[in-house]
């Protein structure tokens, strides 16, 4: 699990433990991947870096690929940086699947692809996207098309799948839902 002591890796790395699956956390320098303990082997890794991939176990089955900069809006300050983690990161694992034999990537992508404003709903797989609005945007739809293109060039099965306002216990308040929570929480509290 690439970005596995992120929000959603973590929790991901928590329920592949429970279901008895042996677990791998690649995730950068200074993370602290705290819930999962010792039940999960953790290596630092700059996924930027593919020489630091290395350290990777080659006989990896599935490859949960969620290390990425995930916020449109740091992604929108510092365009250069979403680059670098979202789409040189995801080419670079793309890469170590295909060189360590992995079976198959799991790359969640992110509803933002579709604009800001949906032309109609419910979405659907044939929506058209937008990647001229947003950095973020961009960055998500060329690892999707990249996921597509190593299937295609070296038989890497994928999944891909668009996340819409993923929240739960942990979340950064740096994100839709767990601001509105808090605003609610915070203009009812009992004095």
């Amino acid at each position: 699990v690439t970005g596995g002591a992120g929000f959603l890796g973590l929790h991901l790395a928590n329920e592949l433990l429970s279901r008895g699956i042996d677990v791998v956390v690649a995730d950068i320098v200074g993370a602290s991947p705290h819930s999962l303990g010792k039940k999960a082997e953790f290596i630092e890794c700059d996924l930027t870096r593919p020489e630091q991939l290395n350290a990777l176990p080659r006989n990896v089955a599935v490859v949960y690929h969620l290390a990425a900069l995930s916020s449109p809006f740091a992604c929108e300050q510092r365009p250069d940086l979403a680059f670098k983690l979202n789409v040189q990161a995801t080419y670079n694992v793309l890469r170590f699947c295909v060189e360590s034999s992995a079976k198959k990537i799991v790359f969640p992508s992110a509803a933002h692809i579709y604009g800001d404003h949906p032309q109609y709903l419910p979405i659907d797989e044939k929506h058209p996207v937008d990647m001229a609005s947003h950095v973020y945007n961009a960055t998500k739809k060329i690892c999707e098309d990249m996921c597509r293109s190593f299937y295609e060039n070296h038989n890497l099965d994928y999944v891909t799948f668009r996340l819409f306002n993923v929240y739960g216990p942990g979340k950064s308040t740096d994100f839709f839902i767990p601001s509105i929570i808090t605003q609610g929480l915070s203009s009812h509290r009992i004095t």
